[in-house]
């Protein structure tokens, strides 16, 4: 159970726990007021929370194939105050016939692409690339966005060329991205992307560091995430 400033959050049947991965996505994540957001892969629903706590009049989709996960989003969000904004949807994502115009696309993908060794089933289906995924989302960004709306994800930052390729072969323009420096001195190992059909301003490049040396949290790190942590 996580106890955030204003909801909280149970992932005991979800295989993908809880990680700084959505909650560094969710509060960097730059929002222009958006009316219509898909949450995609929504998992325990901790990103779909996140985006109705900072966007008052969004309405939220969120996706998710898994069944346990799904119970456990339905279960966050029914407690939380942003209930009635947020739809949870157990459904493939990848087969579903959703209508265009989504605002924002928010995604903590499955992004690993070498075979699987999670001695869990259903945490190896979540976290390695199938159909749905990094590949999947920015082929179909262009399809489900409006032409003013964005896409943002993060992803492993060893696969920042071949992003960058994906994104040339869909007409993708960056607007933002962000290395993730697990502590300090050491190589980023997560990119946080912001992409669009349009080129809406010019593109963000920027890093940011959660550890010091000493494994503290950084100043940094915790100021943009100060909506959320208690």
């Amino acid at each position: 159970m996580f106890e955030f400033r204003q909801f909280t959050v149970d992932d005991s049947r979800c295989d993908m726990k809880v990680g700084t991965d959505s909650v560094l996505l969710g509060s960097w994540v730059r929002l222009a007021n958006p009316s219509r957001v898909l949450d995609a892969g929504s998992g325990c629903g901790l990103l779909a929370l996140m985006i109705a706590q900072r966007a008052p009049e969004a309405t939220v989709d969120a996706v998710e194939l898994s069944g346990d996960a799904c119970s456990d989003a339905l279960k966050n969000i029914s407690k939380s105050r942003y209930h009635s904004r947020i739809s949870v949807i157990n459904a493939d994502i990848t087969a579903c016939d959703f209508a265009s115009g989504y605002d924002l696309i928010i995604s903590n993908p499955p992004f690993f692409t070498e075979a699987l060794h999670s001695p869990s089933a259903g945490r190896a289906v979540s976290r390695h690339e199938g159909v749905f995924g990094v590949e999947w989302l920015v082929n179909n960004a262009g399809r489900l966005l409006n032409p003013l709306g964005s896409l943002a994800f993060i992803a492993p930052s060893a696969r920042d060329s071949e992003i960058e390729y994906m994104m040339e072969l869909s007409r993708l323009n960056l607007l933002r991205r962000c290395s993730v420096i697990p502590v300090e001195g050491r190589p980023a190992k997560r990119t946080l992307w912001q992409v669009s059909p349009q080129r809406l301003y010019p593109a963000e490049i920027s890093s940011i560091t959660i550890r010091q040396a000493d494994q503290n949290l950084t100043a940094e790190y915790k100021n943009i995430t100060s909506e959320f942590y208690l």
